[in-house]
């Protein structure tokens, strides 16, 4: 068969087929020229990589490139395209002469959509990198088969015939195969969307569907998907390209349709604002035309259209896009001081409305760092957690301690790198205590069923090979035939408690399970779940031959499942993991900003209640369950928001109804999830979104991953599997949960910053200028501002103070307030009300008024010899010829330019700078509100503005002309008149004088 490197087409990678699924194993060998057992030769492989090329799939639009692609075209960008363009049709053909500022405006706003693409598009690049540097920490390599060696190589070096050995927790590094399975289990939610993992088997597939089985076969292991737990081998079958996911990558990337987040929305709601704006001054403009304008002076149709254009450019704030990416940019590089990786930067603001914190327990609340506290040797308690623990001290009364040892130490997994903390911790204790080295060599294993979060067992099937070793470790009588193999298992009492039927005593014999022992041992596993321990089972068990001859014929899991209902219990061992730091204190200021926090884990009921309890998620220990929820959802008070604390486990939530979930996720403010499985997790986050609820999720497993993709806020820990981190929004680098208090805070803060700068650009950039056009146009004023001037307000004067606004520190204390709601929009009715009514007038009432002071002075023509001249002064009317009046205009507007500027920089950017406190309490040179960089924007705009006024290439340049001081003085008194007008509306506002629609 030849495999060629083809060039991937996004809509045929259908067309060629693949049937390996269906193949016998002899035929799949014979196929790929390979040998299952030595693998193919060294020299073989190099010549399959020279042909083939590397395994890495070729992406035909990365994700860099779509992030570019929407920055440039999404969101405000479409409607700064759309000034764009009529800024070209106003220049040419609808102007003549052509107007060359029109071309200009056109040129700056193409520099600020490239820019504000730049910003976004620089935070993508710089998180891309940050996180591969996190995933590179170890590095991507894959064992095979060569030579008849098994060696570690490069995933990258993979090659079509290789035989590969796949382990737990970790990525399938080609499509493979399967020829040998043990408990393989694969998740291939990557490319299924289906959370549920899969088992895999070496079986050829049966009943085919041509269409669909080679995707859902599972004989099938895929590039990219995760393996959940188990082993197994394979023989590459497709590689970079040639895999599944390479040949529908470039659709992926186009398909990949992300929710928006809370603040991409409200750009594109203040964007439909804006038109609504536009529309209704330009509806003032047609039926003034139509039943004045057309009558009395006989405009051009073509006049008429560009006056339309003319309205929509003047009213769009340009600078905005720019102004809200570098806030941004500059509140995650904030964050980054902390160690908190943003990925997406809209999720910052997002993090404002996040009202659930629903938050993976093991490595996230706890430490991760899980050591044994409690033993039960048979139906002997022994805390160890308080002093040392020396098993030669028990060997004299009770034999059963070595047992219990040699089965903590047996079962583990000594193929792979064990990074399950419950192992270690059970691992450590007995190498520590049992000092026997390189046990595991003493042992032969032949079959396991290994852990997951279905089953909660963990099961191997051992053979002795060192029986003097044995011999000494399992001393008991329960185990005669030393050279007969047996069964050791640990897992979740609950779980397995059915299987057993003996306990062994202290002098090694073995016992029926009678019901005091029974209540024994529920009442010893109840107490140390009560103490927020995690209580394992250890069992063994004895194979006779006749099991042995049913174990040829059947697997292990089928043999466990059906047949094995006599295990012996050795004890049990209780484990805790220590929670993080300060975690009480981190979970009462949560929740006095009104965020509810909802544990997930898959312990025991009981022991995940001490533990919520511990870290004071739980309030008390007295909490509803399914069955007391059933019996008084009846007389639940439907006008009661929430009552108390729930604990499901994972058994219960498969059983809830829709009614039963809505009650839970409205009427319980603390929310414990027992037992739950990747599936439970993600169906607790749809249920809470579906009721209205902005949910963040923290984890740091793959069985996390779900969850963190489909959370509105996908929260992972640095120290987290790459899964986790690719499925987040945001990652907590240092693994300290209390960071997400500082990343909600800042979320908070950053939207009120962001209100901030909207109030600040909208008067000067949408009103003022929206308000000039329409007196040039209607009553036939001169315009007030130049079209550079606008420009240079909007793109240049007006960014800096806007930066410094997000620089603001907090009014009040952030995290005693409840989180954002949805109907609490960016841009809602009281903003515009402090904009278009109350700052705007009296900007554009100001600036206006030193225009025509300029005209009064300068050349003593009044408003009304302005009025209705249209841009066409009559030459020598008022004994003012035509050039001298353009000299005239020209100071008139530089002096109304100039009340602008110093209006925004002093009196808009000190009166919007706070929301209720008085200026005079809050001076930004004070230390608990220094502003620093907010006066130091202020005083670069005067520079920058005496700049523009009084050299004279910048007169030239702008028609800007020098003015008398009397004007810049007369901009600082309209700035005191602004900051005191908003003194006085903050002051009726703190007396309740003023009703609160009046306050933004």
């Amino acid at each position: 068969m030849n495999f060629k490197k083809t060039k991937i087409f996004p809509f045929d990678f259908f067309n060629n087929k693949k049937d390996y699924h269906t193949l016998k194993l002899d035929q799949i060998e014979k196929l790929f020229k390979t040998n299952f057992q030595n693998g193919l030769s060294s020299a073989q492989a190099q010549e399959l990589l020279v042909k083939n090329g590397p395994n890495k799939i070729p992406i035909s639009y990365s994700t860099l490139y779509l992030a570019i692609f929407r920055s440039l075209f999404g969101g405000f960008a479409a409607l700064l395209w759309i000034a764009t363009i009529l800024c070209i049709l106003v220049y040419k053909p609808l102007s003549d002469p052509a107007n060359p500022a029109y071309l200009i405006t056109a040129l700056v706003i193409l520099l600020v959509i490239f820019f504000q693409s730049f910003f976004i598009s620089f935070q993508d690049w710089s998180s891309y990198n940050t996180m591969k540097s996190i995933q590179n920490l170890s590095e991507n390599l894959a064992t095979v088969i060569r030579d008849g060696l098994t060696k570690k190589i490069p995933s990258t070096d993979l090659v079509i015939g290789d035989i590969v050995l796949l382990n737990s927790n970790s990525k399938v590094p080609a499509d493979i195969r399967l020829i040998e399975v043990s408990s393989l289990r694969l998740d291939k939610s990557l490319l299924t969307g289906e959370s549920e993992q899969i088992d895999a088997t070496n079986e050829k597939c049966k009943n085919i569907d041509k269409k669909t089985e080679y995707f859902e076969s599972n004989n099938m292991a895929f590039m990219s998907c995760f393996i959940t737990y188990g082993s197994g081998k394979g023989v590459v079958v497709g590689v970079g390209g040639d895999t599944l996911i390479g040949r529908i990558s470039y659709l992926t990337d186009l398909k990949i349709t992300r929710k928006k987040t809370l603040l991409q929305r409200e750009m594109n709601r203040f964007s439909i604002t804006l038109i609504i704006f536009y529309s209704f001054a330009v509806l003032i403009y047609i039926l003034v035309w139509l039943t004045w304008l057309r009558v009395s002076f006989n405009p051009s149709v073509k006049n008429f259209f560009m006056d339309i254009f003319v309205i929509i450019i003047s009213g769009v704030p340009f600078g905005l896009p720019v102004t809200i990416s570098l806030a941004l940019i500059i509140d995650s590089k904030k964050l980054k001081k902390f160690n908190i990786l943003v990925k997406n930067l809209n999720a910052i603001e997002a993090l404002s409305s996040v009202n659930v914190i629903a938050s993976d327990k093991t490595g996230t609340l706890t430490q991760n760092k899980v050591h044994v506290v409690s033993v039960l040797l048979g139906l002997k308690e022994i805390d160890i957690g308080s002093c040392y623990f020396n098993p030669a001290v028990y060997l004299g009364v009770d034999k059963s301690i070595l047992e219990l040892l040699a089965i903590c130490y047996l079962g583990n997994d000594f193929n792979t790198k064990n990074e399950n903390s419950i192992d270690i911790a059970l691992f450590n204790f007995s190498d520590k205590n049992l000092k026997i080295p390189k046990l595991e060599k003493c042992y032969k294993l032949l079959d396991e069923i290994r852990f997951n979060s279905k089953n909660k067992y963990h099961v191997k099937l051992l053979k002795p090979v060192d029986l003097a070793t044995h011999s000494r470790l399992f001393s008991s009588k329960s185990l005669l035939d030393r050279d007969l193999n047996f069964i050791i298992v640990k897992g979740a009492p609950d779980i397995l408690y059915a299987k057993c039927k003996w306990i062994i005593e202290s002098n090694g014999n073995l016992t029926s399970i009678n019901s005091s022992a029974w209540e024994r041992l529920k009442q010893i596993q109840a107490t140390w779940s009560t103490l927020g321990r995690r209580v394992i089972l250890l069992c063994k068990k004895l194979i006779t031959p006749r099991e042995q001859d049913q174990l040829n014929q059947q697997s292990l899991e089928n043999f466990f499942k059906k047949s094995c209902n006599d295990l012996c219990i050795v004890g049990m061992i209780g484990l805790i993991d220590p929670p993080r730091e300060n975690l009480c204190d981190i979970v009462e200021k949560l929740r006095k900003a009104g965020i509810r926090i909802l544990m997930c884990t898959g312990d025991y009921s009981l022991t995940a209640a001490s533990i919520a309890s511990q870290i004071g998620i739980l309030s008390n220990l007295r909490y509803d369950t399914l069955m007391k929820l059933r019996s008084k959802k009846v007389n639940i008070n439907p006008n009661k928001k929430f009552s108390g604390s729930i604990v499901l486990s994972g058994r219960d939530i498969d059983l809830l109804t829709k009614e039963e979930w809505n009650l839970i996720c409205n009427k319980y403010e603390e929310i414990i999830l027992a037992r739950s499985s990747p599936d439970h997790k993600l169906r607790c986050i749809k249920e809470l979104q579906m009721n209205g609820y902005i949910v963040g999720m923290t984890g740091d497993g793959v069985n996390d991953a779900p969850a963190l993709k489909n959370a509105d806020i996908g929260i992972a820990v640095g120290s987290g599997s790459e899964a986790a981190l690719q499925a987040a929004d945001i990652i907590l680098l240092d693994n300290s949960f209390s960071y997400i208090v500082t990343s909600i805070e800042n979320g908070r803060l950053l939207y009120y910053n962001i209100r901030k700068i909207l109030l600040y650009l909208l008067p000067s950039c949408v009103f003022c200028q929206i308000i000039s056009t329409l007196c040039n146009i209607l009553v036939g004023l001169p315009m007030i501002l130049s079209s550079y001037q606008m420009l240079i307000i909007c793109i240049l004067t007006d960014i800096l103070p806007s930066i410094a606004l997000i620089f603001e520190k907090p009014e009040e204390n952030l995290m005693t307030k409840p989180p954002r709601k949805n109907t609490d929009f960016l841009v809602d009715k009281r903003l515009l009300l402090q904009a278009f009514i109350f700052l705007g007038p009296l900007m554009s009432f100001f600036s206006s008024l030193n225009f025509f002071l300029y005209f009064k002075w300068n050349a003593n023509l009044k408003f009304s010899d302005l009025v209705l001249t249209f841009d066409n002064w009559n030459e020598g009317s008022h004994g003012i010829s035509r050039k001298d009046f353009e000299s005239y205009l020209s100071g008139a507007q530089t002096s109304a330019f100039v009340s602008m500027l110093i209006m925004q920089s002093f009196g808009n950017i000190l009166a919007t700078r706070t929301r209720y406190l008085s200026l005079f309490k809050s001076f930004p040179l004070r230390r608990q509100n220094r502003n620093v960089v907010l006066f130091l924007s202020s005083f670069a705009n005067i520079l920058f503005l005496l700049i523009l006024v009084h050299i004279k290439c910048f007169n030239i340049l702008i028609n800007t002309k020098p003015i008398g001081v009397a004007f810049y003085a007369l901009a600082f008194v309209y700035s005191m008149v602004i900051i005191l007008a908003d003194e006085l509306r903050k002051l009726l506002l703190r007396k309740n004088i003023l009703p609160k629609a009046v306050g933004w």
